[in-house]
């Protein structure tokens, strides 16, 4: 049925929460509540037994003191060790001894830094798995590298492997996660205003605004926002979301990425034309598209518990 929906566990030393909490928004991927829906819906759709696991494994993850209930909150990690892993780069950079001795631990996600997206060049037509840089990897290696590791590394690594497999699949379903390198999927689109308030990123809106503005409408949280979605999932759903593969749900993100009521790019004969930098989007634009955000958000959950359910 279509609808129109118009103790802090997380511990860190404070300054490097009040980091994460102001880095810039067009950053992060799908926004922190699309990345808790999406593993709150996988969890919720697995067997009792397979779900006991993953709580399980969620449980023991730690980085840091950087710890989580739930694994639909654990979900946003991967933004978090990122925002981490620059401060510890940024510490080394300024010869900080003492703040990079404190952020060493989070050093090592620097290497998963490009793996939030998956970027094309204007003339690619259709996405291949070739179009993912074979150095510096995209959300596409993410998920194999962690399904991977989930499936064969050593038991230490499943609690981190399971939580970052989680944010791949979610940024794997946003549609300008897979969107072309010259705007970084957007992000370059700096001069949105509108429905979404000043001065937004198209990008940021496709993360957070749309779904933001849904919850709004409705005057609901995050939760019952999920659980709304949840409820919409049915049988023949889950039959026709629990095929292809990583590459198959990346272009799916990106025939909606260059969709025209995206209002992206525009479509010519040998790719798709940037639009320039400005955006006046209004009530119209979150008509048109939120059932499609909503729709990746069910898919994105569907998926992800299929991949957990292979794996667990």
């Amino acid at each position: 049925m279509q609808r129109l929906r118009l103790v802090k566990w997380v511990s860190a030393p404070a300054f490097l929460a009040l980091a994460f909490f102001w880095a810039p928004s067009s950053a992060l991927a799908w926004g922190e509540t699309g990345n808790k829906i999406v593993c709150y819906l996988a969890r919720e759709l697995l067997a009792p037994d397979k779900a006991a696991k993953l709580d399980a494994l969620v449980a023991q993850f730690e980085v840091a003191g950087t710890r989580y209930r739930h694994y639909s909150t654990a979900c946003a990690f991967a933004d978090l060790a990122r925002v981490r892993a620059r401060a510890h780069r940024d510490a080394v950079a300024a010869g900080d001894r003492h703040d990079a001795a404190d952020l060493e631990p989070w050093a090592r996600f620097a290497a998963f830094n490009r793996w939030h997206a998956l970027y094309l060049e204007r003339e690619d037509q259709v996405v291949d798995a070739g179009d993912c840089p074979n150095v510096r990897g995209c959300v596409l290696s993410g998920i194999a590298f962690h399904s991977e590791k989930l499936k064969t590394g050593p038991t230490d690594r499943h609690p981190e492997a399971v939580i970052l497999l989680g944010q791949w699949v979610a940024d794997a379903h946003q549609p300008l996660h897979v969107g072309f390198l010259d705007d970084l999927g957007g992000q370059a689109i700096d001069d949105v205003h509108g429905l979404y308030g000043p001065n937004q990123t198209l990008r940021t809106v496709w993360d957070s605004g749309l779904i933001a503005e849904a919850r709004r409408v409705e005057g609901i949280g995050w939760m019952a926002y999920a659980r709304s979605l949840l409820a919409e999932i049915g049988p023949d759903d889950r039959t026709a979301w629990s095929t292809g593969d990583p590459v198959a749900w990346a272009r799916e993100s990106h025939a909606i990425a260059t969709h025209p009521e995206t209002r992206y790019c525009l479509k010519t004969a040998t790719g798709c034309e940037a639009l320039g930098r400005s955006r006046f989007l209004d009530q119209d634009y979150q008509l048109s598209n939120q059932p499609k955000v909503e729709t990746r958000l069910k898919q994105a959950g569907v998926r992800l518990a299929d991949l957990l359910d292979a794996l667990l």
